[in-house]
C-alpha cells in the first residue's frame, strides 16, 4: 500500500455525510431534504422546469464533510462507517434514503 492509498484510506474513515444534494454536471445543489436540493436546481435552470430529473440527468445524493458529492450507493458505505445510519440499514440497502439516517445525523460532531 502506497502513501496515496494510506492517505485515501484515512480520509475515507473520517468522511461523513453532511447534507442532501443534487448534482447536474459540475453543479451541486444542497438542501435539508433532497427535494430542497432539486428545487434549488430548478430555480437555477428554469429551462428544465417541465422535465423529469432523469431527463435532465440530475443525480440525487449527498455531500460529505469534505465537500465531496457522492451518490446514494456510496453514501450507504460512508454513513455506515460514520455511524450515521439506523440499525441494519447497511445490510438491507444498496442505495441510501434520507429516512435511513439516524436522528441528528447531520450535526457537526467537531463543533460539539
Amino acid at each position: 500500500m502506497g502513501l496515496d492509498d494510506e492517505t485515501k484510506l484515512g480520509q475515507e474513515k473520517s468522511e461523513s455525510l453532511k447534507g442532501m444534494a443534487a448534482r447536474y454536471g459540475d453543479e451541486v445543489y444542497t438542501g435539508i431534504l433532497h427535494s430542497d436540493a432539486v428545487k434549488e436546481f430548478r430555480a437555477a435552470h428554469p429551462e428544465h422546469a417541465e422535465k423529469s430529473e432523469q431527463e435532465v440527468g440530475l443525480e440525487v445524493g449527498y455531500v460529505t464533510n469534505t465537500g465531496r458529492f457522492v451518490g446514494r450507493e456510496e453514501a450507504v458505505m460512508i454513513g455506515h462507517r460514520a455511524d450515521q445510519l439506523k440499525k441494519g440499514i447497511a445490510q438491507r440497502r444498496s442505495k441510501l434514503l434520507g429516512s435511513d439516517l439516524k436522528d441528528g445525523w447531520d450535526k457537526d460532531k467537531d463543533s460539539e
